[in-house]
Formats: structure tokens, sequence, C-alpha cells
């Protein structure tokens, strides 16, 4: 529980860092106080089913691994040591023991939700997968955030002609 603890300070910062985090409900509020939609704009919502228990474990152990020894980030949160950090990810996110009743199980994959670290693992999993689609849609998304496995956008075609070609562009995003 102590290194649980440990992990979720440090993967705290990174995780509030990210483009697409915000706080809470008051601060996204705050956001959307100010945003205007565009015309022919869509609001949509998004959710990740199972977000905790479906995120396979190595992937996203390697994922954050190499996130963590980029040197960017580094500069950026210098606050951790890599190695340390990855060690303790390992041991937390492949110990997943957890007491139900009088029995105890062991969860193979994915994480737990009350793990104190979970929060920040499935979020920092997802900003990085999220960098690599984001980027190709910018110019389309004036509005996404995240909290979580929860999401909320605005998408404003670039084509105001083609409405064909526009859904295919938002089924695909």
């Amino acid at each position: 529980n102590a290194l649980s603890k440990w992990v979720d300070t440090m993967l705290q910062p990174m995780m509030q860092g990210l483009q697409t985090y915000f706080k809470d409900s008051f601060a996204f509020k705050a956001k959307l106080d100010t945003f205007v939609v565009p015309p022919r704009g869509r609001l949509f919502t998004c959710d990740a089913e199972g977000m905790y228990p479906n995120i396979e474990t190595d992937i996203a152990m390697a994922s954050i691994a190499t996130s963590l020894k980029d040197k960017a980030t580094q500069e950026q949160y210098p606050h951790y040591n890599a190695n340390t950090l990855i060690a303790a990810l390992e041991i937390v996110f492949r110990n997943n023991i957890m007491q139900f009743g009088d029995t105890h199980w062991d969860q193979i994959s994915g994480t737990s939700m009350g793990k104190p670290p979970a929060p920040p693992f499935a979020s920092l999993f997802e900003g990085i997968n999220e960098k690599k689609y984001l980027a190709t849609y910018k110019a389309n998304l004036p509005l996404y955030n995240r909290f979580i496995d929860d999401g909320i956008g605005c998408w404003v075609p670039l084509d105001h002609h083609n409405t064909a070609d526009d859904d295919a562009q938002f089924a695909k995003f």
C-alpha cells in the first residue's frame, strides 16, 4: 500500500500535465463557460467500458516505461528516477492481490479500481495513446478533454460541402 501511494504521488504530475486532463467537473464547467460551439460543430462524449480491468498490463507497462525514460518527459518532470519508478510500477501492477469477503484474488491483467495509482496509470496509458491520434485531428477538435475513461469533445468538419467525407473522418477518429 505504501509503495502504491508513492507511485501515485510520482504519476500525478504527469497525469495532470496531459493535454486532455481536467481536474474535476468544476474545472471542466469553467472551461465550458467560455467555449462556443462553432457552426456545424458536433458535441460528443465517449466512455471506455471497463477501462481498468481491460488495460493489458504488458502493453501498458511497456508504453508507460518508454514514456518515463523519454528525455523530454524527464526534463519536464524531474521529480522521479525513471528506473526506480518503473521498478515500483512493476511491483504494484503485477501484484494485484485483492480481498473479496474471505477470499483473496490475484488479478493477472488490468488493475483494480481501488488501488491509489490506478487513475494516473490508466490516464497516462490513454494519454500516451491519444498523442498518436489527436495531432492528426487537431484542426477538427476545438475541444477535447478526458477524465480517466470519460471524454467530451467538439468535432468541426473541415470540408463544409462534403458531409459524407466528414462523417467518414469522424467515424475514423
